[in-house]
């Protein structure tokens, strides 16, 4: 649909908000084209045009019913047309908190690539339905970030995302805390219990589609490759902000063992849990925070069994 010209330069308005007003547009067009009707911003919507944009939705509502209305009773229609009212009242109050809040997560200049008319489609149909806050401000920032850079998060992830509730995304929030960069999460002697993470909220985890049993990292996997720094060749495992550069030590019995069942797999062999791909996806949208306790615990569970240890900037 077009747009209006004065709608572009509502960024303009905005205080302490973006520079320019391309940004603003792009979100303005990719969320009228989902919802059927020109959006515009809180910050551009008086008191008036709240009202009549909830009147607007009402009558939609009022449409849908009416076609109940002409296969059941008078008084059901009744009752379907309230419930209507307030399933889209409640709908249209859901996307507008997570449209709006998505503004402050745009860059400055965003891609020209057009965002897929199906992962549109599927992005409002989900979000609709999301009440929790915390769980809102995550859909805000994959709109935002499909708007700056179009196609990195998958219409599956957008499915498993639509069943995480608030609890579910406090504990994953638990979890990331946790994870490399590459969504894999060390588990050398490092009871979860100690990072306030219990077996059955791991197991929660895996049944809401966000994690994966357990796997291990090689040296010569997609995630983790060798690297050399300082004229030595080592594991780097990185999480957001640090990151530890592994080099073979003495030869413990652990590495021993692990040397001989693994022979093509140069000795680094670490246990771990790892992020479905939905998981993986959401795991930036999460937050950068890292639990420094876990960390040096990583650390010095990595010595005990032989492995040389560097924290690198």
């Amino acid at each position: 649909m077009s747009i209006p010209p004065e709608v572009f330069d509502i960024g303009k308005v905005l205080v302490g908000g973006i520079v320019g007003s391309k940004p603003l547009a792009k979100l303005v067009e990719v969320v009228s084209a989902g919802i059927g009707t020109l959006y515009k911003p809180k910050a551009m919507r008086n008191e008036a045009e709240a009202k009549a944009y909830e009147l607007e939705v009402m009558s939609r509502a009022e449409a849908k019913s009416s076609i109940i209305k002409l296969e059941v009773e008078q008084d059901i229609a009744s009752r379907v047309r309230s419930r209507l009212y307030h399933q889209e009242i409640s709908r249209q109050h859901n996307l507008d908190n997570i449209i709006d809040n998505s503004i402050i997560y745009l860059n400055e200049e965003v891609s020209e690539d057009p965002i897929d008319d199906d992962w549109r489609t599927r992005f409002f149909n989900k979000a609709q339905d999301i009440k929790s806050e915390e769980v809102q401000k995550i859909w805000s920032k994959i709109l935002a970030n499909e708007i700056n850079t179009p196609g990195t998060v998958s219409l599956r992830t957008l499915d498993v995302l639509s069943n995480v509730s608030m609890s579910d995304a406090k504990l994953f929030t638990k979890l990331c805390k946790l994870s490399t960069i590459n969504g894999h999460v060390l588990k050398y002697n490092l009871g979860f219990e100690n990072f306030d993470l219990s077996y059955d909220e791991i197991l929660h985890l895996m049944d809401a589609g966000l994690l994966l049993n357990e796997t291990n990292i090689y040296s010569d996997s997609d995630d983790f490759k060798l690297v050399t720094i300082n004229g030595k060749s080592g594991l780097l495992l990185e999480w957001h902000k640090l990151k530890l550069f592994i080099t073979k030590g003495y030869l413990t019995p652990v590495l021993f063992f692990t040397s001989l069942i693994n022979k093509n797999k140069k000795i680094y062999f670490f246990p771990s849990i790892v992020l479905t791909i939905a998981g993986k996806e959401l795991l930036p949208f999460i937050g950068d925070s890292v639990d420094l306790e876990y960390i040096s615990r990583v650390k010095i569970s990595l010595k005990k069994i032989g492995y040389k240890v560097q924290e690198i900037n």
